[in-house]
């Protein structure tokens, strides 16, 4: 999902997806070719958090689950490009 479409379904500005990043209340994106991106279930998963008002402590833990299956994704295929951009955002 690129970054339009997940402004327009989270209603946050890209600064904020960004930043929330950053503090690890929603993941980074991932790079493809020149575009940033997230996969379709993080967003949703993290929609659905956020609107349940989980704690943020609850939604990190969220955000550290979903890097471990990009991770996971990453090493059963070669979509290494799957692993998040830390210090990249």
């Amino acid at each position: 999902m690129r970054i339009k479409e997940v402004t327009q379904k989270t209603g946050f500005c890209r600064n904020t997806l960004l930043n929330r990043a950053e503090a690890g209340t929603f993941t980074l994106p991932i790079r493809i070719q020149a575009r940033l991106a997230w996969p379709d279930y993080e967003v949703e998963m993290l929609i659905r958090a956020n609107l349940s008002l989980d704690p943020e402590r609850t939604i990190k833990t969220l955000v550290q689950k979903l890097y471990k299956v990009r991770l996971q994704l990453s090493n059963d295929s070669t979509m290494s490009e799957l692993l998040p951009m830390a210090g990249q955002a």
